[in-house]
């Protein structure tokens, strides 16, 4: 006696596995997981309830930042656990990284001097937060995932935001012998985004400080 498998909409599909439909698409395309049918008159996608152990699968990879090649690996290859052990190391050794890097602004920070400013205008400042703000990871433990880097010096303004997986940069000409590296929360930047005029932004050794027309 044999059963078939129940089919599931994509929606369902999407609601089951925690995959976004978007997801569930762009996968299809990779060739990591495709759905069972596609209606040739409707372009409805159906899937098997047998296919959805994959795609819980797929949506946990996908949060710890596994490529589509080792997806692919893990879902079909013949070691899929040395494959997630090799992305783990990976994922330690950025770690890793990411901590010798807040030493090293822990330490630039400690050599600011006194004071010093760096006048902005608010569309240039605004235009560069825009461009690496989508890059910041607002849950993590570190400072520096959490906000955004300025780094200031031969008269440019680089702003700097990552998540590990990502690399924001967006640079602005200033005019201003400065040279001075912070990090400020997202919450700050997100406000410096929103001024009007010249934005004046002050230095000392451990704050930053925002001054505008009107505030």
């Amino acid at each position: 006696m044999t059963t078939s498998s129940a089919l599931l909409t994509i929606g369902e599909m999407s609601r089951a596995s925690a995959l976004p439909i978007s997801a569930l698409r762009f996968y299809d395309k990779e060739g990591v997981l495709g759905p069972h049918s596609v209606d040739p008159h409707t372009g409805y996608r159906w899937y098997t309830d047998d296919q959805l152990r994959d795609a819980r699968m797929i949506a946990g990879m996908r949060r710890v930042g596994v490529p589509i090649r080792d997806m692919m690996a893990v879902l079909t290859g013949p070691e899929p656990h040395s494959c997630l052990d090799a992305h783990l190391r990976n994922l330690e050794d950025g770690l890793a990284d990411a901590r010798a890097e807040l030493g090293r602004i822990h330490r630039l920070i400690d050599s600011l001097p006194a004071s010093g400013g760096v006048d902005i205008d608010s569309w240039d400042l605004r235009r560069a937060l825009d461009a690496v703000l989508f890059a910041v990871n607002e849950e993590s433990e570190f400072p520096i995932l959490r906000g955004v880097h300025l780094d200031i010096h031969d008269g440019v303004a680089a702003f700097v935001t990552t998540d590990q997986f990502r690399l924001a940069v967006a640079e602005v000409k200033v005019h201003s012998a400065l040279t001075v590296s912070a990090v400020v929360p997202v919450a700050f930047a997100r406000l410096l985004r929103d001024v009007a005029g010249v934005v004046t932004l002050t230095f000392s050794p451990r704050t930053v400080t925002a001054s505008y027309p009107g505030g």
